[in-house]
């Protein structure tokens, strides 16, 4: 029978089939929720528990307080067109008590996806692990979270949705063109059209991008009907993380090509030599 380890075992020396990503965003926006459903779109976890379960907030503190404290890291392979592929995540803090830890997994991975809640905006903690990112020339994507909240709380339209889309990429965009390096200013802007952007409800394990929407012929109203008829599980089945993931992360180049002489190379390796040895 193939574990997971041999898995990773097979994929490891093919960097083209590799992102490393680091999760940073506001407190309570959802990055260990999401952490939930990428781990079950790699079968670690239950699909009925993703969102609920936080695999991630492994700590009795984290657990006990709702919060994430220390950084988690964990290895899972999807599968994309056929092909098998590793993403090697990172859950960073949320607090800004714990921006130290932000920054050490900033500085092991590829690049960071950031969520920013749908209803609240970017928010201070937001721009800061932007920051810390851009610092570390780290390339952002970004992840528009708790969409089902603007539609069952706010009941907005989906003029209404797109408009508040809208403002929080352009605010996003304003921290990236005025604290990415000089030569990235422009190429790091995220955008809907290029994939760089992706929406959805964590919680509700669902998520979509606006490239998937054209292959699937999906629109906003669509997004909304699925909601408020309260048939989420439709929205789950076909819009599961696993089905966007490398897509969406694919806007992540490698390690490998962007850094020289790291050591990271063989890091992948080192990582296997300890899991075999301690199991």
């Amino acid at each position: 029978m193939t574990t997971m380890i041999d898995e990773i075992r097979d994929i490891i020396d093919n960097p083209d089939h590799i992102r490393n990503i680091a999760i940073a965003a506001h407190i309570d926006h959802g990055k260990s929720t999401l952490s939930d459903n990428l781990l079950a779109g790699a079968g670690l976890i239950s699909e009925d528990l993703a969102g609920k379960q936080l695999a991630t907030d492994f700590d009795p503190q984290e657990q006990e307080r709702g919060i994430t404290i220390f950084s988690a890291n964990v290895s899972m392979v999807h599968e994309h067109e056929d092909k098998k592929v590793l993403i090697n995540l990172i859950d960073t803090p949320g607090h800004v008590d714990f921006g130290g830890d932000v920054t050490r997994a900033f500085r092991a991975v590829d690049g960071a996806l950031v969520l920013a809640c749908a209803v609240d905006g970017v928010m201070p903690q937001t721009e800061t692990v932007l920051r810390q990112a851009l610092k570390e020339r780290i390339k952002p994507i970004l992840f528009i979270n708790k969409v089902d909240r603007m539609i069952k709380e706010l009941q907005l339209t989906p003029e209404q949705m797109m408009e508040k889309f809208t403002a929080i990429i352009a605010e996003v965009n304003k921290i990236i063109k005025d604290n990415a390096p000089a030569e990235f200013k422009e190429k790091w802007l995220v955008n809907v059209n290029d994939g760089s952007v992706a929406f959805g409800s964590a919680f509700k394990n669902w998520a979509i991008s606006i490239p998937y929407m054209k292959k699937t012929e999906t629109t906003f109203k669509d997004i909304i009907k699925y909601t408020e008829d309260d048939n989420e599980a439709e929205l789950k089945k076909t819009y599961h993380f696993q089905k966007l993931s490398w897509t969406w992360l694919s806007n992540i180049s490698q390690i490998q090509k962007k850094r020289k002489n790291t050591g990271l190379k063989d890091f992948g390796k080192e990582i296997m030599k300890a899991n075999q040895e301690n199991l």
